[in-house]
């Protein structure tokens, strides 16, 4: 059949028979090949049709061309599986959380960066799920600055790892709640203890530094005695 293609043709003759019963059917997605050999995705739908004594005369099939949808369809697997490869091998930690920051979706890179699982951290509150405290801005400040649509805000909190250690984070989470495709507030997470250890580390030598030079100072200072004589 010019039409119906070969691995349609046994649901195609089931369907058929359906309409000698008197039955019509709707939808059969396939994909034919027009007079010059391209490729078409239609939708067929078919009915009985009877004379005026009610027996069956015939059937009226229609063909839709559904090409468009199909590609549609298609372009969005492949962006929903590239979403899902980037999403599941990210080395920072992503994340989706709803209205009430409650977390809805987290990269299983959590599991490197602190120590939990997935099912851990879903639908806990963001703030609290990982004993988070020390936050720059407050959780106030960051729920206000992320009111309009489209806002973004950065974050600096210490949180407990499973092992009950101190993690630092840098945060950036932004404002796609009105996004319909997505819905959520989007973050990441990126781990900045080493950084921040690094930092402290330095600050402590300086301060060490500045202590011993004053200190220096006061003993090598310009003496005030005078040789005897």
């Amino acid at each position: 059949n010019p039409v119906i293609p070969a691995e349609k043709t046994g649901e195609f003759k089931q369907l058929l028979r359906q309409i000698l019963k008197g039955e019509e059917f709707l939808g059969l997605e396939l994909r034919c090949r027009r007079k010059d050999g391209s490729l078409i995705d239609v939708s067929l739908s078919a009915a009985p049709m009877h004379d005026a004594a009610g027996h069956l005369s015939g059937a009226m099939g229609v063909f839709e061309d559904i090409s468009a949808r199909k590609r549609t369809e298609q372009a969005l697997r492949e962006s929903e599986a590239r979403f899902r490869a980037l999403f599941e091998n990210v080395s920072d930690m992503a994340l989706l959380a709803d209205e009430g920051f409650r977390i809805t979706s987290v990269t299983p890179s959590i599991r490197n960066l602190l120590g939990f699982s997935v099912e851990d951290a879903i639908g806990q509150e963001l703030w609290n799920v990982f004993g988070a405290d020390d936050l720059q801005p407050s959780t106030d400040e960051t729920a206000a600055a992320l009111a309009e649509p489209g806002a973004k805000v950065h974050v600096t909190a210490r949180l407990t790892d499973a092992g009950g250690s101190p993690r630092w984070v840098d945060v950036t989470l932004v404002n796609l709640l009105h996004d319909p495709t997505v819905g959520s507030y989007a973050g990441s997470l990126r781990d900045i203890t080493a950084e921040r250890l690094a930092a402290e580390r330095l600050a402590a030598q300086e301060s060490l530094l500045g202590i011993a030079s004053a200190s220096a100072g006061w003993v090598a200072g310009p003496s005030t005695c005078r040789p005897g004589g």
